[in-house]
């Protein structure tokens, strides 16, 4: 944190223009909450399931920023660029979409909700069809290998069915 406000001492307001110094914030911020619960030593345990979603969100901060860093350097710097942009394109791409989904899924609930209580009428006869289909297949299956083979291997392995 001492690093961000010297940056912000030297660069003054060209500092708040970077997207990179908000994650670094953002990261700081997230891990600081997270490590002050441990120091205030009452009853850790209890609270430190809730704080893992925390410490996810810390790691995923210092991952984006590390990314950020690597992308000044000249190897791999134009493929995170490049990550860059595609997931820029994909973020426009699902605000574009992410309400048609929304609109299609809400009228298809309301349009197939009274369904329901049909369809659990006939899943007994539904399972039904579906054994026999299942038989049926199992049967065009056996037939189809059965004729595959020549008729003196077919009376070679052929076993009686009843006993």
């Amino acid at each position: 944190m001492v690093k961000e406000l010297y940056q912000i001492t030297v660069q003054k307001w060209r500092y708040f223009t970077h997207f990179t110094n908000y994650i670094e914030w953002c990261c700081y911020i997230s891990a600081l909450f997270y490590v002050s619960s441990y120091l205030e030593g009452q009853n850790i345990f209890k609270r430190s399931m809730a704080l893992w979603p925390l410490a996810t969100t810390v790691i995923l901060l210092s991952y984006t920023s590390l990314i950020l860093f690597l992308r000044r350097f000249t190897y791999s710097g134009i493929y995170i660029s490049m990550f860059i942009e595609v997931t820029k394109t994909l973020f426009k791409v699902l605000i574009i979409f992410t309400p048609i989904i929304f609109a299609f899924s809400l009228a298809f609930f309301l349009l197939l909700k009274e369904q329901v209580g049909l369809a659990v009428g006939d899943i007994d006869s539904i399972q039904r069809n579906a054994n026999m289909r299942r038989l049926a297949m199992q049967v065009e299956f056996a037939t189809d290998i059965d004729q595959r083979y020549p008729r003196w291997l077919r009376g070679y392995f052929q076993r009686s069915v009843l006993y």
